[in-house]
């Protein structure tokens, strides 16, 4: 069953004329990747470093 959720949601065709990127996207990209820095760097009570801050760069990626 979830296989043919996924199925499905992977054909879908692609957007006709999706928007430009502009400097607004890569900002918000940029303020995101900050924030996520200074939250690692700053709380303790996080799993450790070396896992957090790729996994955060890892769910930022698609943005």
């Amino acid at each position: 069953m979830v296989t043919k959720a996924l199925h499905a949601l992977w054909a879908e065709p692609r957007q006709a004329n999706p928007p430009q990127r502009v400097w607004r996207d890569w900002a918000l990209f940029a303020v995101f990747v900050a924030w996520t820095v200074v939250e690692v760097v700053l709380r303790q009570d996080l799993l450790p470093l070396p896992l957090v801050l790729p996994a955060m760069f890892v769910i930022l990626t698609p943005l």
